[in-house]
């Protein structure tokens, strides 16, 4: 069972229809959960599966090499308000796939904040045409008072300073 990673991925462009446009191509067609329309993500997009019907091609192996993530995109949410989806990955954020449509919609500002509760690791990253332009990524567990803090409590709503420890480090129970 993999440690799940919140993914909230935010688009901004000068023009509106740009974003629909990056919104109907990363949609999902279909979906054995059901999950399709505007405010999903499939990777299968992105960077498609080969058509590949020989003994030698690795189906289980191939998303990891590609991808880098085992599965697809699950648990779509998207905010219309804020041009943004919220996601989750299998163990980490797939930067590499964001940059990649950062390249095809190169009129479209993507920016991804991420979370894995599991091993206290946040970030943002930013991509402008097919460039990672930001790349910051935290060790919440040191980080809890800035940035890193911040972006937990956005994407899994709970505030960490809210916890035995005060904010000298020192357990306030």
């Amino acid at each position: 069972m993999p440690n799940w990673c919140v993914n909230k991925l935010i688009l901004t462009s000068e023009d509106p229809e740009k974003i629909l446009e990056v919104l109907e191509f990363i949609q999902k067609d279909k979906d054995n959960d059901s999950e399709t329309g505007i405010g999903t993500i499939d990777f299968k997009k992105l960077v498609p599966e080969p058509d590949c019907q020989t003994d030698a091609f690795d189906y289980r192996n191939w998303p990891i090499s590609y991808w880098s993530k085992k599965w697809n995109a699950s648990n779509c949410r998207y905010d219309s308000k804020n041009n943004s989806i919220l996601f989750d990955t299998a163990w980490l954020p797939p930067c590499p796939l964001i940059n990649v449509l950062s390249g095809r919609f190169p009129e479209v500002i993507f920016t991804l904040k991420y979370a894995v509760s599991a091993i206290w690791l946040a970030g943002k990253c930013e991509f402008e045409k097919g460039e990672m332009v930001v790349d910051d990524s935290y060790d919440v567990s040191v980080r809890k008072y800035d940035q890193a803090g911040k972006i937990f409590e956005e994407l899994l709503g709970f505030d960490i300073l809210d916890s035995n420890e005060g904010k000298d480090g020192k357990n306030v129970r």
